[in-house]
């Protein structure tokens, strides 16, 4: 799609992952950025470093557990468009329990509700972004937490 991109990995204090090995890797992939932190802050937090690390105009973050694929990028970019600043994907079929399912409905539905937010799936985490939008949240440089 283009030549443009880099790839942000956030190493959310994972040991198993030493920095001299990605530093490797930066030398055949050079559109490789690797974003580590020291011990394990959560995975709000990973996204936020990645979020605030990111240097291109669109963002474009999805899971590394394979839940999604990646190919399908294209799907969300056909969606948008000058006014439209977020795209985000949905799980056509889920593999989750029961409960986990109904949690998400009540979850949509309230969101729904309560911000006329009319998303189909809100803990699908295949979503694209303009970088602009992480450009105007002020953040909570202790907690991690936007505000």
């Amino acid at each position: 799609m283009t030549d443009d991109f880099e790839v942000l990995v956030v190493n959310d204090g994972a040991r198993i992952i030493r920095a001299s090995s990605w530093i490797g890797l930066h030398w055949k992939l050079p559109f490789l950025r690797v974003i580590h932190h020291e011990k394990n802050m959560g995975y709000g937090t990973a996204l936020i470093s990645g979020f605030r690390n990111a240097l291109k105009d669109l963002i474009f973050y999805t899971d590394g557990d394979g839940q999604y694929d990646v190919r399908e990028i294209h799907k969300l970019l056909a969606h948008l468009a000058p006014h439209i600043d977020l795209v985000n994907g949905y799980k056509i079929r889920r593999a989750d329990a029961w409960y986990r399912i109904w949690l998400g409905t009540l979850y949509r539905l309230s969101m729904n509700r309560l911000f006329g937010l009319s998303i189909r799936d809100v803990d699908c985490d295949f979503r694209l972004f303009r970088r602009y939008i992480f450009q105007r949240i002020r953040w909570n440089p202790k907690a991690g937490d936007l505000r």
